[in-house]
C-alpha cells in the first residue's frame, strides 16, 4: 500500500509564473552601465576634444590610444569596485538607503578615476589629456550609475513582490526537523514557494512496509522533479539519521535540481555562514574571523598611512589646544584611562583632559548635560570631538584603528557585558577613533542600556560587514555627522 501520509500541496498563486535569475538581470544591469560608460567617453571626448586631438596622423592614433588606455583603465577599476562593494548584488533589493547608494557610489568613482589619474601622474602624462573630458565624464558616470542603481533596486523590488525571483521547492523529510523546516520556509514568501511536501515521518518504523512507504515518496519527489515543476529539493532529516540521508541524497542526484540539506540543531537559532570538511566529518561555520589574512595587512597599512599623516595635519591644532587646556584649569593636558580592546585586552587610551577630574576607576561618571566637571575649553572640545586627536597616537601604539567600535571605560564595560549578551562582541576587532555607531548618530551618554544597545547594534553591523571600502565611508561622514554632536557633553 503507498504511504498515505504523503502531504502534496502546490502554490497555486505563482505556479505559472517562469522563475527569473536575479544573477542574470544582474548580468544585464553590469553590461548596460559598462556599455554607457564606454559611450559617454567617446561622446564628450569627440564633442570637447575632437575626433583626433593631436596634428599629424600618427599622433592622432598615438592621441586615440592613450585615450582607450585611460577609458579602460578607469572602467576596469570602476567595475572591480563596484563589484567588491555588492553594487550588482541584487540578493537584499528590499534593504536599501538613497544614502548608501550615494556614498557608494562616490567612493567607488572616485576611486577608479584616482588609478587612473596617479597611473598618469607617476607616468607624467597628465598633460596629454583634456580635464573637462575627464571631469565631465566622470559627473556623467557617476549620475548615471546613480540612477541606473536607483532604478534596478526598484524594479527588483517590484518583480520580488510579484513573485518572479521565487524558487519552486519540494520539501521531502521527517519529524521536528521537516516541521521547522516547513516553518522556516512559509516565512520567506519573497524568495521560495512551497511548492509540495513529501513527509518520510514513518519510514523510521521497522518492517517491509516501512520501506515501500519510503520508496514510494523518494519515486513522487522524482517524478515531481522530472516534471519541471521544481527548482529545488530541501531535505529536512534529524541529525541521527546519517543512513537515511545518504540514501535520500544518493535517490535525487540524478535530478537536474539544486540539492540542499536543512542543517537541524534542536532549538538552536544561528546563521550558517559556510560548509567545509576536516577528513570525513563535515564542518559548519556559524563566525569568520572579522578581518584576516591580507585585510589585516590592509587595514594595518590604512590605519597607519592615516595616522601620520593626520598628526602632520593638526599638529598645530594639537599644539594650541594643549596651550589652552593649561591655560583654562590645573591639571595635566592628556588624560588616560584604562579601556577593554581587542579581545578584551586593556590598554590605556589618550585624550585631550575636558574636566577638573580624571577617573579611572571602581566608579566612573558619564559626563551628563551641563556637568560641572567640564572645563570651558573642555565643553568645546567634546562637542567638536577634538579631545579624540590624541587617540592617533594609540593608533601608532597598534592599541587602536581610526574605524572601529569606541571603547568605554573598564567598569562600564564590565557593567554591559553583563547587562547586554552581544555587548561584549564588540572585542572582535580594535576600537576605534571613530565609528558606525558614532556616525549614525550614537555618541555621548548611555543613560540606558536601550541605548547602548542600539550602539551595540551598529558596531557588530560594521564588524561583519568590514572592508576598507566601509572605513573611508565612515572617515568621510565623520566630519560631517561625527565631529559636532548635540549629545556630546
Amino acid at each position: 500500500m503507498v504511504h498515505e501520509s504523503i502531504a502534496i500541496y502546490y502554490a497555486g498563486r505563482h505556479a505559472s509564473i517562469r522563475t527569473l535569475s536575479k544573477r542574470m538581470l544582474a548580468d544585464v544591469a553590469i553590461l548596460i552601465d559598462i556599455a554607457f560608460a564606454i559611450a559617454s567617453a567617446f561622446i564628450i571626448k569627440v564633442l570637447y576634444v575632437g575626433l583626433g586631438g593631436y596634428g599629424q596622423s600618427g599622433e592622432v592614433l598615438a592621441g586615440r590610444l592613450n585615450y582607450l588606455s585611460v577609458m579602460a583603465l578607469v572602467i576596469s577599476a570602476l567595475f572591480l569596485a563596484l563589484h567588491k562593494r555588492g553594487h550588482y548584488n541584487y540578493e537584499q533589493a528590499g534593504n536599501w538607503s538613497f544614502l548608501h547608494e550615494f556614498t557608494r557610489l562616490v567612493l567607488a568613482v572616485m576611486f577608479s578615476f584616482g588609478v587612473a589619474l596617479y597611473a598618469l601622474f607617476l607616468i607624467k602624462e597628465s598633460a596629454l589629456f583634456s580635464r573637462v573630458w575627464v571631469f565631465s565624464w566622470c559627473a556623467t558616470v557617476f549620475l548615471f550609475l546613480l540612477m541606473g542603481r536607483v532604478f534596478w533596486l526598484t524594479q527588483f523590488e517590484k518583480l520580488s513582490q510579484k513573485g518572479y525571483f521565487r524558487r519552486r521547492v519540494l520539501l521531502l523529510g521527517a519529524g521536528e526537523a521537516l516541521q521547522r523546516a516547513k516553518d522556516g520556509l512559509l516565512s520567506d514568501r519573497s524568495n521560495l514557494d512551497l511548492a509540495a511536501i513529501s513527509d518520510l515521518g514513518t519510514s523510521k518504523s521497522a518492517g517491509h512496509s516501512s520501506d515501500l512507504a519510503l520508496l514510494a515518496a523518494l519515486n513522487h519527489a522524482v517524478s515531481k522533479g522530472q516534471s519541471g515543476g521544481i527548482d529545488e529539493i530541501i531535505i529536512a532529516l534529524p541529525s541521527t539519521e546519517g543512513t537515511l540521508l545518504d540514501l535520500v541524497i544518493r535517490r535525487l542526484r540524478l535530478l537536474p535540481v539544486t540539492l540542499n540539506i536543512a542543517l537541524d540543531f534542536g532549538d538552536c537559532n544561528f546563521r550558517a555562514l559556510d560548509l567545509s570538511q576536516a577528513g570525513p566529518t563535515n564542518l559548519v561555520s556559524v563566525q569568520k574571523k572579522p578581518i584576516s589574512e591580507w585585510n589585516v595587512v590592509l587595514k594595518a597599512c590604512e590605519d597607519y598611512f592615516l595616522a601620520i599623516l593626520s598628526l602632520i595635519i593638526f599638529a598645530p591644532a594639537m599644539a594650541v589646544i594643549a596651550c589652552l587646556i593649561k591655560l583654562d584649569s590645573k591639571g595635566p593636558i592628556l588624560f588616560r584611562q584604562r579601556r577593554h580592546g581587542f579581545n578584551h585586552r586593556i590598554f590605556w587610551v589618550y585624550k585631550f583632559r575636558t574636566m577638573t577630574v580624571t577617573e579611572d576607576g571602581e566608579e566612573v561618571a558619564q559626563a551628563r548635560k551641563g556637568d560641572k566637571r567640564v572645563t570651558r575649553v573642555g565643553y568645546f572640545l567634546r562637542r567638536t570631538s577634538l579631545d579624540e586627536l590624541p587617540q592617533l597616537f594609540n593608533v601608532l601604539l597598534g592599541d587602536m584603528s581610526l574605524v572601529g567600535p569606541r571603547p568605554h571605560a573598564v567598569t562600564h564595560n564590565d557593567h554591559y557585558s553583563c547587562v547586554l549578551e552581544n555587548y561584549a562582541c564588540r572585542h572582535r576587532v580594535k576600537p576605534g577613533i571613530t565609528g558606525w555607531a558614532q556616525v549614525n548618530g550614537f555618541r555621548g551618554e548611555t543613560a540606558t542600556p536601550e541605548l547602548m544597545e542600539q550602539r551595540v547594534h551598529y558596531d557588530l553591523e560594521y564588524i561583519e560587514n568590514w572592508s576598507i571600502w566601509f572605513d573611508l565611508k565612515v572617515l568621510i561622514m565623520t566630519p560631517i555627522y561625527g565631529f559636532v554632536s548635540s549629545k556630546a557633553y
